[in-house]
């Protein structure tokens, strides 16, 4: 008896060896990766892959002010996702579409009767997959700075034609993502950022979110260690910033939006490469480790990306406040290290 008992320890303490070992080993490759990129392109963010049923492994890498260098970035650190903010668009006018009867083939023109005719064709589908053909904002004024809603849908209510036939091809376009999110307070008849929270944000664990057009207590953005001015404080395209223990609550919290991400994919349309697609904040793919979900955002010095696996159990995500390139580099390094050590483990299973 004693012998068993004995046995059953040791094997006890093998397998928490183990994990411990592994996970080890994984943050040990993690920070190699940051490391090397790094040393060719200074990165200024923070790094996370997430398993379910595992302890989270993130990166925190350099500083608040990556011109000053004096205070270390952590977890209380306010990221703006940027484009990232447009996943989010996407399950609130999904939710909005369920609660109020609307169809993806539903034109805007009863909400937007200011809008051209040639633009009130568009159809909330070709919104949310940035086939409306309606030209960015931004490239209506000379120099974007700090651009609101309210200026934003003028310029926009200014055109009387699309850039092609909406619903031809995808053409990315924050003006899309602006009138989603005005379009989610002309049906609910509530402030889209007070809808965002209660109806999307809470419901993931995200609590205490900062919103554009409000003033935002958050980290400085950079470009190339030069401080970068906000091009808009619009809602729907952009505008939301969050911590990394906040991306942590959103992977945790996944399932409850699952239905909307049926349905986003469901409606997507296809991109520029037939084998990926996009539909209301989210890019549809499928690589060695399997069919996935993703975005990314830059703006305003900041850069951020996220993935998840469609079964929910992988996410990577990386968020910076210094856009210089390495952001994306980094990303790529970890999604090909995932990938060979996932052949490697198939490889020596055969």
């Amino acid at each position: 008896m004693r012998n068993i008992l004995l046995l059953f320890v040791i094997l006890s303490l093998y397998n928490c060896n183990s994990k411990v070992e592994k996970r080890d080993s994984s943050e040990i490759r993690l920070n190699e990766i940051i490391t090397k990129v790094d040393s060719t392109s200074a990165f200024n963010g923070i790094v996370g892959i997430l398993r379910k049923g595992e302890k989270p492994h993130i990166v925190y890498h350099g500083f608040k002010s990556p011109k000053e260098k004096s205070s270390k970035l952590d977890s209380s650190d306010y990221f703006h996702l940027a484009s990232n903010s447009k996943l989010f668009t996407g399950f609130a006018i999904l939710k909005v579409m369920n609660e109020f009867d609307l169809k993806h083939t539903d034109s805007i023109a009863p909400f937007f009767p200011e809008l051209h005719p040639e633009l009130q064709r568009v159809t909330i589908q070709q919104l949310a997959n940035h086939t409306c053909a309606i030209h960015d904002y931004f490239s209506l004024v000379d120099e974007p700075n700090q651009i609101t809603n309210k200026q934003a849908l003028n310029l926009i209510s200014q055109l009387d034609s699309t850039v092609y036939e909406p619903g031809l091809r995808w053409g990315y376009t924050n003006s899309g993502y602006v009138l989603l999110s005005l379009l989610v307070e002309r049906v609910t008849q509530r402030g889209y950022n007070d809808y965002l929270k209660q109806e999307i944000l809470s419901p993931l664990g995200i609590t205490n979110a900062q919103l554009h057009p409000n003033k935002i207590n958050a980290l400085k953005g950079y470009e190339n260690n030069q401080l970068s001015q906000t091009l808009s404080i619009t809602t729907g395209d952009a505008g939301i910033f969050i911590t990394s223990q906040d991306l942590i609550e959103f992977f945790e919290n996944q399932d409850k939006m699952s239905a909307h991400i049926d349905e986003a994919k469901m409606w997507s349309s296809p991109w520029r490469n037939e084998e990926w697609r996009y539909g209301f904040g989210w890019f549809f793919s499928e690589d060695t480790l399997g069919k996935f979900r993703a975005h990314s955002g830059k703006s305003s010095g900041f850069e951020s990306y996220i993935r998840i696996s469609d079964t929910n159990d992988l996410m990577i995500f990386v968020l910076s406040n210094n856009v210089n390139g390495s952001a994306k580099l980094i990303r790529k390094k970890i999604i090909e290290e995932l990938i060979k050590t996932t052949h490697n483990k198939t490889y020596k299973k055969h």
